[in-house]
């Protein structure tokens, strides 16, 4: 528990949150302890690349929920799509159901 504890810390202040341990936080330490757990002999750059992406998705998501990002969600099966500017939820179409609905013509 203390190696999660300490990563989730550091991914709090390196998002902004002053050491806030939330539980949107600790899944993102979870997640990177699986991967590196998983992936012993990962190279240091590719864990880096995976930690800022999952950082970039929680600063998304906090944004969203502070009202400050719009979210981009597919409106056939509810995916993430992303975040644009405004606030509240758009709709769009993801490439699996677009593809769907391609072939029923």
């Amino acid at each position: 528990m203390g190696e999660l504890k300490n990563l989730a810390t550091d991914i709090s202040y390196s998002l902004g949150l002053n050491g806030d341990l939330t539980p949107d936080v600790f899944c993102v330490a979870e997640r990177v302890l699986a991967v590196h757990r998983e992936n012993e002999p990962m190279r240091k750059t590719q864990a880096i690349m995976g930690i800022s992406r999952l950082m970039r998705e929680l600063r998304s998501e906090i944004a969203f929920e502070q009202g400050k990002l719009c979210k981009r969600t597919c409106a056939w099966c509810g995916e993430t799509l992303g975040y644009t500017e405004g606030t509240g939820v758009t709709h769009g179409i993801c490439e699996s159901c677009k593809k769907k609905l391609a072939n029923i013509s």
